[in-house]
Parts: C-alpha cells; structure tokens; sequence
C-alpha cells in the first residue's frame, strides 16, 4: 500500500447562480379636462426584471427586460431591453458591449453635459427616463483621476407622446386654436451627419472638489422639430406641411465643477456646442 501526502488540485467550484430581481407597477393619473381634450386619464402598468451573473469574477452579464401598457393608449406600449450587456472588470479598468443606460452630468435636474443617453418622451413627457442605447464602453476609475471612452454606432430616436397623450403634439394644436401639422417620427439625419458618435470624459478629483471635462462629436440625440412640406403627388401640384423629428449634428465641449464648501455642495457648468 502507498500513500502520497501533499497539496492535492484545488477544489471545483461551480460559478455562482445568476440574481433575478424585479417588481411590479401600477397607477393612474388623471388630468383635467382643460388641459388635454380628448384624454384625461393616463393608465400605468409595467413591470421590470434585473438578471444579474458573474460566470467569472472579471466577466458579467446584466439584463434589466421591462414591459410597460397603458390599455387607453397604445402609443405607450413598451418591451424593451433598458439594459443587455456583457462587461468585464480588471482592477479599475472596466469594458462594456450592449445596451447600456449612460448617464453624465453632476447637476441633479439639468444636465447639459448629458448628450450620450436618449429619452423616452412618449411615456413620461415631464420626467422621462433613459431606455438605454447601443454602445461601447471603456472606463478606468481611480481615486483621483477617471476616464470614460463611449461609442455610439446607431440611431434609434425619441418617441414621442402619441396623438392621444395630454402631452402629444396634437393636443398642444387643439388647445392653440385646432390647427393640424402633422409630425413625421421617423427619424432624419442630414446626408453628411453620421449615426456614429463618439464621447470621452475625465475627472480630476482634488480634496473636496470634482472637475469634468467632456466631449462629444456625432448626432444630437436630442431631436429639433423641423418644418418639412410633403408632397403626394410625383409633381407636388399641392404641398403640405408636417413636422419631422430632425437630428443634426453636434459637436460639444465642457467643463463641470463639482465642490464641498462646509455643508453646501456648490456646482457649476460651463459649455460650448456647434450644432449644424
């Protein structure tokens, strides 16, 4: 019989589970009358996933799948991935492909800086959240510098609120008096203005105090509403009007300071864009 003592292989060890999380939303709001004909009810009900798993302590995966339903007004029916990415993460070196929810900006209501993230208007005019975009993301985040790399390669456009929101176009025209411009959704990007974006930012942090510098060149995801004329016929005998959700280009750059004095935090932003 022989025996041999020593260091045997290191135990297997399966990966931890993946975490699943989630909750459920319901509720109303109603409006009066005057301020939206035609609707004064909006129904909210929706329900949201986060599925998180580490098969790797560098590697991740996030999910976070959400449905929302208004039964009165199907312009704001939502299924939509917020997020579905997979990241990994080296010390403070970080990289993320996917669906991404990207938010910049230190101020806490608007952010001018923000210009990397698009926003659903047409279920929340008033305070509408992000519903994630495509990107690629590169960080590195030390105690007292950090770097942030993003690159956009589409555009999926704002919903707007539909025709029967309080908050839609066509309702703002029956308050005004009952004109009709009909709006084009459908996204228009200038011949010579890319889908592609491309976004960096770095932060110097000394003491108590917080500077951002940032910059951004590609398409404002921000849309403007532009005049177009239609025509239906091939010799546009008689045009038409319509507004179109038109998304030029932007070039940006700021500076953002973010400082403790005593009790009070005090921040202040200076920027310059060039939109075409």
């Amino acid at each position: 019989m022989l025996a041999l003592l020593g260091p045997g292989p290191p135990a297997w060890s399966a990966p931890p589970a993946p975490t699943i999380r989630g909750d459920l939303t319901a509720g109303a709001a109603v409006y009066p009358d005057a301020l939206s004909p035609g609707r004064d009810v909006e129904w909210e009900l929706g329900g949201v996933l986060e599925l998180s798993w580490r098969p790797h302590g560098s590697w991740r995966i996030q999910a976070n799948p959400r449905l929302w339903w208004d039964p009165l007004d199907p312009g704001r029916w939502r299924w939509v991935p917020r997020e579905a990415w997979l990241g990994f993460r080296s010390g403070p070196f970080r990289l993320r492909a996917g669906r991404q929810v990207l938010g910049w900006g230190s101020a806490d209501t608007y952010r001018p800086t923000d210009v990397v993230g698009t926003r659903d208007w047409g279920r929340d005019f008033l305070d509408p959240e992000k519903m994630g975009d495509w990107s690629l993301t590169a960080s590195y985040g030390g105690r007292r510098l950090g770097l942030e790399f993003v690159y956009l390669p589409v555009l999926e456009g704002v919903d707007f609120p539909s025709a029967r929101s309080p908050w839609s176009l066509e309702s703002a025209q029956n308050r005004l008096g009952g004109f009709r411009l009909p709006l084009v959704e459908s996204p228009w990007v200038p011949g010579d203005v890319s889908e592609q974006s491309l976004a960096s930012r770095a932060r110097i942090t000394a003491g108590r105090t917080d500077l951002y510098l940032v910059a951004y060149t590609g398409v404002d995801r921000q849309p403007l509403l532009a005049l177009e004329q239609r025509c239906d016929d091939p010799e546009c005998v008689q045009a038409t009007l319509a507004l179109r959700a038109a998304y030029p280009r932007l070039n940006l750059g700021g500076l953002e300071v973010q400082a403790a004095v005593g009790d009070l935090l005090l921040k202040a932003c200076l920027l310059y864009t060039s939109p075409s």
